[in-house]
């Protein structure tokens, strides 16, 4: 991107869109930007990115292995496991043994000899049954069901996690497809476009089907664009899924070879 003059015509959708692309970035509303066309040019230059040399669940192991925000809530379960499981002793009964053994000294020795044959010893058993154990056991139904909600909640963000990894492999294929198709539309339109051309060398050609066939040109090239940068965009919604979308100091993401490699 390019601080630049803004240019002389106006295109409200360009424009509206640029605002709201300001607005992402945190940029002031009255800043003047122009996108550098530079950028797209390259983009297409390069075409669709490599399609992705691992399996549907080979992409699940390595977001469960690389989600911070999974990581932490298994972190939240075991938390509540440890909490039900402290909750569930208090169950229990209290039983405590209390020992007590006294030796006396010798007589005439001033401690320093101790008489074995007259200690004494007593031994104490204290027993709480806990028959009052209503606090406890809601205490104990408390931690129970938040350590449900806990598992209920990760259940869900894994299934989650599986819809939305599912969901970008789906547009991936769906949008190479589509590639295909506005590719062959937009040679079907160049080579209209050529035939015109030729007609029109001997006076055949209406100048409403040159606009029509100029139109279609125009709108087939945005078409193929708009699935080159929308495939642009699933595959890093494939690597911020699986947790390997990874930025460099420049702010430029770093390319992803398609291939998972095995430690």
């Amino acid at each position: 991107m390019r601080i630049l003059r803004p240019p002389n015509v106006f295109y409200p959708d360009y424009s509206d869109s640029l605002d709201e692309f300001k607005r992402l970035l945190g940029l002031p509303m009255d800043m003047k930007i122009v996108l550098d066309k530079g950028e797209l040019d390259a983009l297409m230059e390069i075409g669709l990115m490599d399609e992705p040399q691992f399996s549907l669940d080979e992409a699940i192991e390595v977001a469960r292995a690389n989600r911070l925000d999974y990581q932490t809530r298994l972190d939240e379960l075991d938390d509540a496991g440890r909490k039900l499981e402290i909750a569930g002793e208090g169950l229990l009964p209290d039983v405590a043994v209390n020992t007590n053994l006294n030796v006396p000294s010798m007589e005439g020795t001033r401690f320093q000899e101790l008489d074995f044959k007259r200690y004494r010893w007593d031994t104490a058993l204290n027993l709480d049954p806990k028959l009052n154990r209503k606090s406890v056991r809601n205490a104990y139904r408390a931690t129970a069901l938040n350590y449900d909600q806990e598992k209920l909640s990760l259940e869900e963000f894994e299934d989650q996690l599986k819809l939305d990894l599912r969901s970008s492999f789906r547009s991936l294929e769906r949008l190479r497809f589509q590639y295909e198709i506005q590719a062959n539309r937009l040679k079907l339109n160049q080579r209209r476009i050529f035939e015109l051309q030729l007609k029109r060398e001997f006076g055949q050609v209406l100048a409403r089907d040159q606009i029509e066939a100029q139109t279609d040109l125009t709108q087939a090239s945005n078409n193929l664009t708009q699935t080159v940068i929308n495939h642009t965009l699933a595959n890093l919604n494939l690597w911020l899924d699986m947790g390997i979308l990874y930025v460099d100091e420049n702010g430029q993401w770093e390319n992803i070879d398609g291939t998972i490699q095995e430690e």
